[in-house]
């Protein structure tokens, strides 16, 4: 093996397959590429992904939309099952069925030393999108590792470009810049209008600009930006369809991946900002880690009423309220679980029926993770794991052994 850096590329492929009665097969397989140096392992991902592109091509299951892009196209009767599976009242069972019927061919970037990847590169923050997409994916459905990124993509479904973009430009290049590898044949500077411009508040093309190296994907104009937020301007439509996707999830109310919060700070006892909130939330994210994952919307009560965050809000009394949410659960996340776990949570605050929640996605951890809580003067670590619809101690060191020992952990 001529590669000595900790990191390659895979082609993931998911295909669906039709004979001539319209019987379908799913086909998924992964290609590695790993034996050469790092800059010929990607080109040959690159070429081994454009072949299948011509296979596709060849049988005309491809069209491109109005950008360029290649989007692969499927038969009627799949998008009828696809409509049909939408409107099932189960979200879940609806959600399964999608990805069942979803085809993509993806490359990955793979990194096989974490120590590596948590000095290089900073994590970026999650689309509302990618959050969907967890929603959809990787909570109910399968968790892709935190150590691989997608850096290109054809699909049969819509995607968070942004995730694609932070990929190449905040994992990828840095990398190869941390490893001397001279690619200065293969950067190339792009425009990307999208959710860093639309959060970056700069008014110039610069608050766009995108350093990467090369792929044949063609990005967001400006254009294609102020049309979208013009038409979201008019209709709105883009917000009140993902309002109904978080509604369908709150509508069906705690169980062993979703739970509920009031507030993050305000202690409704007190009627002041306080430690206690910060605990819970924190003991139901460390069952959420030692369990299977799951979903936590704060600002929503017990009963699944949306009451938004305006308590927490007045806590600050400035305009950088949503910041200042943020930051606490940072310093939430660092004093009762520790950064390593930051990998695994992602948070988001968004508006439904007019209020703020603040969501986080959290997936299952690697490996046993503990809560400091402080008691009588000394810090005591605790164990958390998700039951049905509630977040359980594990207090016995025998029951905390066998659960360990029992559980199956996720390898990175």
């Amino acid at each position: 093996m001529n590669n000595n850096f900790p990191f390659y590329y895979e082609v993931r492929v998911k295909l669906l397959a039709f004979d001539k009665d319209n019987n379908v097969r799913n086909e998924s397989f992964t290609r590695v590429f790993k034996d050469s140096t790092p800059l010929e392992n990607r080109k040959n991902a690159f070429d081994d992904f454009n072949g299948y592109m011509s296979d596709l091509d060849s049988l005309k299951r491809l069209q491109r939309d109005k950008k360029g892009n290649f989007v692969i196209s499927q038969p009627t009767f799949i998008s009828e099952i696809l409509h049909s599976a939408e409107k099932k009242e189960n979200y879940f069972e609806s959600l399964k069925e999608i990805n069942q019927f979803r085809e993509e061919i993806s490359i990955f970037l793979v990194v096989t030393d974490l120590d590596v990847l948590n000095s290089v590169v900073d994590p970026p923050i999650p689309s509302l999108e990618n959050l969907l997409n967890k929603l959809d994916q990787s909570v109910f459905v399968s968790e892709r590792n935190q150590n691989e990124f997608e850096i290109h993509k054809t699909a049969s479904y819509s995607f968070e470009e942004q995730d694609i973009i932070d990929n190449l430009e905040v994992h990828e290049l840095p990398l190869y810049e941390y490893y001397k590898i001279n690619v200065s044949s293969q950067i190339e500077t792009v425009y990307h209008f999208g959710l860093d411009y639309s959060e970056s508040g700069e008014n110039k093309e610069s608050g766009a600009e995108r350093t990467i190296l090369k792929t044949p994907y063609i990005w967001n104009s400006l254009d294609d930006y102020n049309e979208s937020i013009n038409s979201n301007s008019t209709i709105n439509k883009d917000q009140v369809n993902t309002n109904i996707d978080f509604l369908k999830i709150i509508q069906i109310g705690e169980n062993n991946q979703i739970e509920f919060k009031p507030s993050l700070l305000y202690n409704f006892k007190t009627q002041k900002a306080g430690i206690t909130p910060k605990f819970h939330i924190a003991k139901t994210i460390c069952a959420f880690l030692n369990s299977n994952g799951g979903v936590l919307f704060i600002g929503v009560t017990d009963k699944g009423e949306i009451q938004g965050l305006d308590f927490d809000y007045s806590l600050f009394p400035d305009k950088n309220s949503k910041d200042k949410i943020l930051l606490e659960l940072d310093s939430l996340i660092a004093y009762f679980l520790g950064l390593s776990i930051k990998p695994f949570i992602d948070s988001k605050i968004e508006t439904i029926e007019g209020k703020d929640v603040l969501i986080l996605v959290v997936s299952e951890s690697y490996k046993p993770t503990f809560l400091k809580n402080k008691r009588d003067d000394k810090i005591e670590k605790e164990m958390y794991i998700r039951m049905n619809a509630s977040t359980h101690l594990l207090s016995d060191n025998e029951e905390l052994v066998e659960y360990v020992l029992n559980k199956v952990w996720k390898k990175p």
